[in-house]
């Protein structure tokens, strides 16, 4: 039995069949498998590429159904791998490996698939396999050919298949195919190609296979070679003096004749250690009209990389490109390369071959073209230049020698001596003020041969030469160099050669005679002489010489010349002589008498002499006798009738005379009993004698010779003199009181009589006479005295008066009294005579409401005189110049307590020195010459005429009639040197060939100091000028020639002659002086007459009176148009620049107009002490020159170590000035000339503090100095300081200033020091030299601080009657501020340390009292506050008052009266209105005088103003305050006034004003604000002449003047305009700063048109000061954070208006120190369960909001929180415990904000959300850059920022809450 089963299987597999049959008595079943696939169809597989040889490649195959497949693949009878075939996909690879073939060429793959229901099915593809391009090489011979050269093609390649391959030379020759000849010779094919034209030819190799493809481009550069190339050059340089080297000239010539080469270069070796490179191409000549370029357009680097296109490199020589169309592998199409463009790139853009040197596109010009080459050369030598001028092909190489040298100028020949003694050495001196390399030839003029030797300019030359020849040479000198040469004579004439004198002897025939009766008639005899001289040995008789005669009796005779012949040369004498010759003269008188006859030559000066005496008799004896004073050398006649008196302390004077007589013996007997005292004289007629005791002696003379002799007697009487009397008086007393008097009667003088006057008009006793009765009745002058029977008269013995005196020297038996009963001084007198003197002694006396002493009153010692300024004929005697300031200083010691108030009164009285008389000037401009503050006597500039003047100071106390001390002093005024400068600077350089004349202005900065400086008149100027090759001439006085021009110039002098100046044609009447100019501007040489590219000196000299003073400006005369340049000096422009300040200059431009900019260049030369300038390389002084190096000024602070190192002798800064869009090459330059002063040295400096250790106040310190020296002045210097400061981070303050290295007299307190620096106090004395450069010494003592309680003593009595304050402005000076320092600080102190109203209550509650007793306590303290405060407020005033008087007579007093007045007015609520006055007015002299001022530093001028600053900061605020105060009070009295109630703090009710109350009130209020708005508007403008002040010594660029104090900060910056936008953030002090818009915005796009500058004036203050407003508006706004203003002045000065900028004022502001005590309520911020929180805070209406946010993400810093939060929750089972959970990443919260409620989450007046992102951040700032300005490059403004707003901070303003 059989059946089938159908089913239908729908997926391929092999399935399991299963076939169970089964009956009722047996079961069967088959098993089998039945295997269910799917037929293939749609096989197939894909044709593949070519197959490079040795590679893998997976062929694809597909098929459409199929499974359960069986596939084998073949290919070259190999088996393949079939990989990775998916039935289910119908894909698969069948894998081609390198095995399976071994050629190259075309295969066949085959491959068979079959399976169970599918007959096989076989499918074949050819595949071709092929070698790819391997091992190619394409070398090349050259790649830089000449044109017509042949470059070799060398290619290799190990194998490729099936390939195309081609060359294109790309010079429009065929294209070459190279496959055979590679398949020939596949290592080394060459090939070669020529190229005809020069260019950049970038070959290009292709070659391409199916499956590889090469390209690759090699440029070969074709250039005409270097022919026809040659140099010339100059071959002598010349260095001129004042230049900065010579100028080598070169010349690289293309002569022609063959193409030009292709850019070919230069390279020049200076031989100085530097080169120069270029291009050697025809010059560019300027042309109006632009070259046509035709490659406009071409975008070179777009051409050069398209013709670049490659796979990758073959070498490193080569650079691959595609070249022409090509056709890739990826069958795109490439651009051909543009070869044209290409080519024209190429020439223009440096290759990356192995030259550096640009690459310029030539021409084919064959005609001449030459290279001008300018190199400066510093140094002389012989420099071997070498020029190698080359191209890529071809070089040429040339040498050129080349002589650098100083040409020789002020050559000077100096023989040493200039007359020569025969046979011995002179010496003959060459120098030359410029010169190098020179040789110097001595012509001696004696025909010995010439001597040659170096020379230059850096030392003298000298020669020595033996003279033996007598004559007179011309010597000549004759120096050469490689510039030219110069002959030279001797500057002091021709050398004469002499014989000098010598072997003469004179002779007196008779050595004496007898003259007078009986030997002659008459008084006469004649004498005869004889000169001789000695010729043996050879000795040689003088040349020219002269003699003369001095016969011993007065007579000399004229000059002759000695004969050169003999009178007798057979005279007899003991040796070989002749003799000269025989004179005679008649002598009148007889005598020993001395005869010298001088002779003498230019060699030589002799004198001989002989004696001869002539003897004459005795006739005719007298005698005088009188009274001789050996300590003052003055002789008088004797007292008494018979004038036969004379005085015992004096000797006595004995004359005899005779009518005839010599020879005479003088014998003196002296009557004193004694014979030892006779003495004997010979020849000598008068004698001395002192007597010993007071009688009358016989004086005998006997006078004796070898005639006869005679003899006289006279009487004399010797008394003592009433010398060295005194009168001496323990005064002053009282009225009523007994004035007792002490006689100092001196020597007691014989028989004397005294008169003593009282000059008491009450007293009937006036007169008091005693002494020798008869002598005062013969007295006729004191007759009326002595008859009058009132007055005192007794008799005194002299002699017993004198025993008592000699007995005991200090007993004085003379006491006489008297008492006054008026107040006032009286002038007690005491006068002696006798009959040898009349002596007088005046004592002053006081009569006074109380105990009181004389001032002392010292003017003389203080005003002693230092050199230079004392006068040459009266030692001691003090001159000054009129121009000056004049201080006359005095030292006052005031004695007295009985008064307050001393007055001092100066008088000035001009001498008449011819009569002696004198006159009182009573106009001295307005000077304090009497007030209590006239300590000294400061009279303006030129105040005083020239002369003598005599100047008096009277001091007296305050009384009816004051008591009065006098004291003197004498000062000359002298005339000021006139004062002249050149405007411009020292060297110029100006425009030849300029049609107008030059503008040389000496008027503007010439002047008289003693006169206004707008006078000129009196003023006469002369105008000279000379070219640097001439020597000026010698003028006479009246300005002819004494000495004419020496000339060394070396170029055409046009007409011929050597003296004319500097001018070609400047027409000069004489060499040297310039016509037609007699004004103080020169313009009458015009630059047009001038030789060009040289260098000239234009002086002019400056003429008033017997003052004269001149000034040189050097002119370079330059071809071109340069900017004409001048430099005018802003700071430290004194004779010498002081180390210690800044030395600042600025530029002007002649014809400059704003908008027009220049370029400039500062540089800095050294001159050395040889006279060798040089430049001072910028590394050495650049880092000091704040304003920098390339800007219209300079400012440099010249304390650097190159300046000071004495490397120089002087230094001068030049600027080189050039348009914009011109280049260095056409710059004008000035120069300007300064010297260094040399710092004073404190190495041996010493500083000595009495004590060491002492207490605040309470001890007043002593500084002494010393050993500070001085290079210029020894130990003298101008001023000394002494400073001391507690706080070594802070500024000195100066407590001493004077001419004295010490502080006697003027001993002041000084501060405590800090306990952190165990109150150490740092003390430092500084000393000035005349040129205001300063050394320091510094020491430490220890300052303790003052006891409490004594300083509060102090300051309780501090305004009472014997307080500090009446005490310390008795005769108060400057010396007092120190002490009034020390005051302010001790008040400061008390003030800072008084109690608030919580203090007081918090002491009260500390007591045990009841509350009645509490509140009576703290009533009381509150009191006693009050009254300290009251107390405090008085004693300011009463110093600012004593300081009102004071006048601070110098800049450096300032200092030290500034710093008190600092400290006084830093408490703005105990400063009365009065004290405000007072400190304003005081301010405002100190401004003044910082304005008027002109000799000080600009350093300390703003130290001064930083001191002064802080005082008007205080005065600010405290104007402020008194209006503000004022305000609130105003406000409090409207609504007590309109409430009708008034209440205190203790709610206790008071009296309603009434209207008339009200409005009284109301108006004193009114008057306190604007009392208060007019100080600070006075303060105010005080501050803004400061400013201008500081701002009139900056320059434009240098760093800022910051002057910083606690409540105000002043920022001063000058900018160019131009360069505002590179530091626009404004730092103003504190942490505030000020970020400005950019320039564009305040000035115009084009700023510079506008203002050349901008001087830029912030003011920043803590708090704004001052903020009144009237009364209707409730409340003032009080603005307690940092206040800033700021300000803009232009290029004139003038205020610069900004309103409605296009950018905003960004002002940072200090919140360091902000106000943040406002009530935070914390514990609504502990629901931390609950997503919201209210957190309250009360903020004034005039505040803002300041939120920030800090999310705590760190549970120890939670601690005191939730120990707080959880305090009770431990013992306590009943609380629930909540749950707390840490929030531990950063959560974004919303922070809500509304005004006087509760805020909602729908509800509120803002949504600010914590953290802020960055694109909110960047959004709060995107304004600062939101505007932009065309091509404006600096940087953003938002780069100025310090730092980033805080993203957990929201920021409210007031306006914008509502508030």
């Amino acid at each position: 039995m059989e059946g089938f089963i159908s089913h239908l299987y729908l997926t391929p597999d092999f399935y399991t069949f299963m076939l169970i049959a089964e009956n009722d008595v047996s079961t069967m079943n088959i098993t089998f498998i039945i295997p269910v696939q799917d037929l293939i169809t749609g096989f197939l597989i894909l044709p593949t590429s070519p197959i490079p040889f040795y590679n893998t490649r997976n062929v694809y195959m597909s098929l459409v159904s199929g499974s359960h497949l069986e596939i084998t693949a073949v290919l070259n009878s190999s088996i393949l791998n079939i990989t990775s075939f998916d039935e289910t996909a119908g894909t698969g690879y069948v894998v081609i490996v390198p095995g399976s073939y071994n050629i190259t060429g075309s295969h066949f793959l085959e491959v068979n698939m079959t399976n169970l229901v599918s007959p096989i099915v076989t499918y074949s593809i050819e595949v071709w396999i092929d070698y790819l391009i391997t091992n190619l090489s394409i070398d090349i011979d050259r790649s830089y050919i000449p044109v017509g050269d042949q470059v070799t093609f060398v290619i290799g390649m190990y194998w490729c298949s099936r390939f195309t391959s081609y060359i294109d030379f790309m010079d429009s020759t065929t294209t070459q195919s190279f496959y055979y000849d590679v398949l020939l010779d596949p290592e080394t094919f060459n090939y070669t190609h020529s190229y005809f034209l020069p260019g950049v030819y970038p070959v290009n190799f292709t070659i391409q296979s199916p499956i590889d493809y090469h390209n690759s481009q090699h440029d070969i550069y074709v250039q005409y070679g270097v022919k026809n190339v040659d140099v010339k050059w100059t071959q002598l340089v010349r260095i001129e003096p004042g230049a900065s080297g010579g100028t080598a000239n070169i010349w690289l010539r293309f002569m022609g004749g063959v193409p030009m080469p292709t850019m070919a270069s230069y390279f020049i070796d200076f031989d100085d250690n530097s080169t120069s490179t270029g291009s050697f191409d025809e010059p560019i000549l300027p042309s109006t009209t632009p070259p046509v370029d035709t490659t406009i357009g071409i975008d070179c680097e777009k051409v050069i990389q398209l013709c670049k296109q490659t796979t990758y490199n073959v070498n490193s020589t080569t650079t691959e490109t595609t070249a022409k169309t090509t056709t890739a592998s990826d069958n795109t199409t490439v651009p051909g390369c543009p070869l044209d463009q290409y080519n024209y790139c190429m020439l223009t853009i440096p290759p990356a071959g192995p030259t550096a040197t640009s690459i310029i596109a030539t021409t084919m010009a064959q005609d001449f073209f030459s290279i001008p080459i300018s190199y400066i050369y510093t140094t002389e030598n012989t420099y071997n230049v070498s020029v190698n001028i080359s191209n890529l092909v071809s070089y040429m190489f040339f040498t050129l020698p080349i002589e650098a040298d100083k040409p020789i100028y002020g050559l000077v020949f100096r023989p040493y001596p200039p007359y020569v003694p025969i046979d011995t050495n002179g010496i003959l001196n060459i120098s030359m003020s410029w010169g190098s390399r020179a040789t110097c030839t001595f012509y001696i003029g004696d025909g010995s041969p010439v001597v040659s030797l170096p020379c230059d300019h850096y030392e003298q030359v000298s020669y020595s030469y033996l003279f033996s020849v007598v004559g007179v040479y011309h010597s000549k000198v004759f120096s050469i160099n490689s510039l030219g040469s110069v002959n030279v004579s001797s500057s002091t004439g021709p050398i004469i050669v002499q014989i000098p004198v010598t072997k003469f002897s004179l002779r007196c025939p008779v050595d004496s005679n007898y003259i007078g009766p009986p030997w002659t008639l008459e008084y006469k005899r004649n004498v005869s002489f004889e000169l001789v001289w000695d010729y043996q040995n050879n000795n040689r008789y003088p040349t020219n010489a002269s003699y003369t005669i001095d016969f011993g009796d007065g007579i000399v005779s004229s000059p002759e010349l000695l004969p050169t012949t003999f009178e007798d040369q057979n005279y007899r004498c003991p040796w070989k002589c002749y003799k000269v010759f025989t004179f005679y003269h008649t002598y009148v008188r007889g005598g020993n008498y001395s005869v010298n006859i001088n002779i003498w030559n230019l060699v030589s000066d002799v004198t001989y002499s002989a004696k001869h005496d002539l003897y004459e008799g005795l006739v005719g004896l007298g005698l005088t006798v009188t009274d001789f004073d050996s300590s003052t050398n003055v002789e008088k006649l004797g007292g008494g009738p018979d004038q036969n008196y004379f005085a015992q302390e004096h000797q006595v004077k004995f004359v005899a005379s005779l009518e005839h007589g010599s020879h005479v013996t003088y014998k003196w007997t002296y009557g004193d009993t004694m014979n030892a005292t006779d003495e004997s004289f010979f020849y000598k007629n008068s004698a001395y004698h002192m007597y010993t005791n007071d009688i009358c002696y016989t004086v005998k003379l006997v006078v004796e010779n070898f005639n006869n002799s005679l003899d006289l007697s006279q009487d004399i009487c010797i008394q003592r003199g009433c010398f060295e009397i005194g009168l001496f008086c323990d005064n002053p007393r009282g009225k009523n009181s007994t004035f007792v008097y002490q006689i100092h009667p001196g020597m007691v003088g014989s028989n004397a009589c005294y008169m003593m006057d009282l000059s008491n008009m009450a007293d009937p006793n006036r007169y008091i006479m005693f002494g020798d009765a008869t002598q005062c009745s013969t007295i006729p002058e004191w007759n009326d005295v002595w008859n009058n029977t009132d007055t005192l008269r007794f008799d005194l013995n002299s002699d017993i008066w004198y025993a008592n005196k000699t007995a005991n020297p200090s007993y004085y038996n003379i006491t006489l009294d008297s008492t006054f009963i008026f107040e006032g001084y009286y002038d007690v007198s005491l006068k002696c005579q006798n009959k040898v003197s009349n002596e007088g002694y005046d004592f002053r006396v006081g009569v006074t409401k109380g105990p009181c002493w004389w001032p002392l009153v010292n003017v003389t010692e203080p005003n002693t005189c230092d050199e230079p300024m004392c006068d040459p004929n009266t030692p001691g005697l003090k001159t000054h110049y009129k121009s000056l300031k004049l201080i006359v200083n005095s030292n006052v010691v005031i004695n007295c307590t009985a008064t307050k108030i001393a007055f001092f009164w100066w008088q000035v009285y001009k001498i008449d020195e011819n009569s002696g008389n004198e006159t009182a000037i009573v106009n001295l401009n307005g000077a304090d010459v009497y007030s209590i503050g006239a300590r000294q006597l400061v009279l303006e500039p030129r105040t005083l005429d020239y002369g003598l003047y005599r100047f008096r100071l009277n001091v007296s106390m305050n009384e009816v009639i004051g008591m009065v001390t006098v004291d003197e002093c004498f000062i000359r005024i002298i005339a000021t040197p006139l004062t002249i400068e050149i405007s411009g600077g020292d060297f110029m350089m100006r425009r030849w060939g300029d049609v107008n004349p030059l503008n040389i202005d000496a008027l503007t900065y010439a002047y008289d100091p003693d006169v206004d400086p707008s006078d000129k008149s009196g003023m006469t100027f002369i105008w000279t000028c000379r070219r640097l090759c001439e020597t000026w001439p010698v003028y006479n006085s009246d300005w002819t020639i004494n000495k004419p021009f020496t000339t060394n110039c070396t170029y055409s002098q046009g007409d011929g002659q050597n003296d004319r100046g500097c001018s070609k044609v400047d027409g000069a009447n004489y060499a040297g002086i310039l016509p037609n100019a007699s004004s103080g501007i020169l313009n009458t040489l015009y630059p047009g007459d001038m030789y060009e590219n040289d260098e000239v000196e234009i002086k002019v000299y400056v003429i008033k009176g017997d003052r004269r003073v001149s000034d040189s400006q050097n002119i370079f005369i330059a071809e071109g148009d340069p900017p004409i340049v001048g430099l005018n000096c802003i700071t430290n422009c004194g004779p010498k620049v002081n180390t210690d300040s800044r030395y600042s200059l600025a530029t002007y431009v002649d014809g400059w107009t704003r908008g027009v900019y220049f370029f400039y260049k500062w540089i800095l030369f050294g001159v050395s002490w040889t006279g060798r300038h040089s430049i001072v390389a910028e590394l050495e002084w650049n880092k000091f020159a704040s304003a920098g190096m390339e800007g219209p000024t300079m400012a440099i602070l010249p304390n650097c170590d190159r300046l000071q190192s004495n490397a120089s002798r002087y230094y001068y800064f030049r600027v080189q000035t050039w348009r914009w869009g011109t280049s260095v090459n056409l710059c004008g330059w000035a120069s300007r000339t300064f010297y260094i002063n040399e710092r004073p040295s404190s190495r041996d400096a010493t500083i000595t503090v009495t004590p060491t250790v002492g207490v605040a106040y309470e001890t007043k310190f002593n500084v002494r100095c010393g050993g500070f020296k001085d290079y210029e002045n020894g130990y003298s210097f101008k001023l000394y300081k002494f400073g001391y400061r507690a706080d070594y981070s802070k500024p000195y303050v100066w407590f001493y200033e004077g001419r004295y290295p010490y502080n006697d007299g003027s001993e002041g307190p000084i501060p405590d020091g800090l306990p952190e620096n165990s109150y150490e106090v740092e003390i430092i004395a500084r000393a000035y030299d005349q040129v205001g450069a300063f050394a320091d010494k510094i020491t430490n003592i220890r300052v303790d601080p003052a006891n409490q309680q004594d300083v509060a003593n102090i300051l309780t009595s501090a305004t009472s009657e014997t307080g500090i304050v009446n005490n310390l402005f008795v005769g108060a000076d400057i010396k007092i501020a120190p002490v009034a320092k020390v005051l302010g600080k001790f008040l400061n102190e008390e003030a800072d340390s008084a109690p608030s109203d919580q203090e007081i209550i918090a002491t009260t509650m500390a007591t045990n009292m009841n509350e009645t007793a509490r509140l009576a306590m703290e009533q009381q303290l509150i009191a006693e506050r009050g009254e300290a405060k009251v107390r405090r407020t008085e004693t300011r005033a009463a110093i600012l008052d004593g300081f009102k008087r004071i006048k601070a007579p110098s800049l450096e007093a300032v200092q030290n009266t500034a710093a008190a007045l600092s400290e006084l007015t830093k408490k703005q609520d105990e400063l009365t209105e009065t004290a405000q006055d007072d400190a304003t007015e005081i301010l405002q002299s100190y401004t003044n005088l910082l304005r008027d001022v002109t000799h000080v530093s600009a350093d300390d001028r703003e130290e001064t103003a930083t001191t002064m600053v802080e005082a008007l900061g205080n005065l600010m605020h405290a104007a402020g305050h008194m209006s503000e105060s004022a305000e609130d009070q105003s406000t409090s009295l409207y609504n007590e006034y309109y409430s009708g109630i008034s209440t205190t703090p203790s709610g206790v009710s008071t009296t309603t004003l009434t209207a008339a109350q009200f409005q009284a009130k109301q108006n004193e209020l009114d008057r306190q604000k604007t009392k208060g708005k007019e100080i600070y508007s006075k303060v105010e403008a005080q501050t803004d002449n400061l400013i201008k002040t500081i701002s009139t010594y900056k320059v434009v660029g240098e760093e800022d003047a910051i002057l910083e104090s606690p409540k105000l900060n002043i920022t001063l910056r000058k900018r160019l305009t131009i360069d505002m936008n590179d530091k626009p953030l404004l730092e103003v002090g504190g942490f505030s700063s000020v970020l400005m818009p950019k320039s564009q915005s305040i000035f115009g796009d084009t700023g510079n048109e506008t203002t050349f500058f901008v001087a830029t004036e912030a003011l920043r203050m803590t708090n704004n000061p001052f903020t009144w407003t009237d009364t209707t508006a409730g409340s003032a706004q009080k603005i307690s954070s940092d206040v800033v203003s700021l300000r803009y002045r232009n290029d004139s000065g003038l205020e610069v208006p900004v309103e409605d900028n296009s950018q905003m004022f960004d002002i940072f502001v200090d919140r360091t120190n902000f106000d943040t005590s406002v009530n935070i309520v914390r514990n609504v911020t502990r629901a931390w369960d609950q997503s919201m929180v209210i957190h309250s805070v009360n903020i004034e209406n005039t505040g803002s909001l300041h939120i920030k946010l800090e999310q705590i993400l760190n549970i120890t810093d939670m601690i005191d929180y939730i120990e707080e939060m959880f305090a009770n929750v431990g013992n306590n089972t009943n609380d629930t415990q909540t749950e707390f959970a840490l929030e531990l990443k950063p959560v974004e919260w919303y922070v809500f904000v509304k005004a006087n409620e509760p805020p909602t989450t729908t509800d509120y007046d803002f949504n600010c959300t914590l953290p802020l992102s960055d694109d909110a951040l960047a959004e709060m700032l995107s304004y600062i850059d939101a505007k932009n300005y065309e091509n404006d490059t600096t940087a953003d403004r938002s780069s100025y920022i310090h730092e980033q707003p805080d993203s957990y901070t929201c920021f409210f303003t007031n306006d914008f809450l509502s508030m």
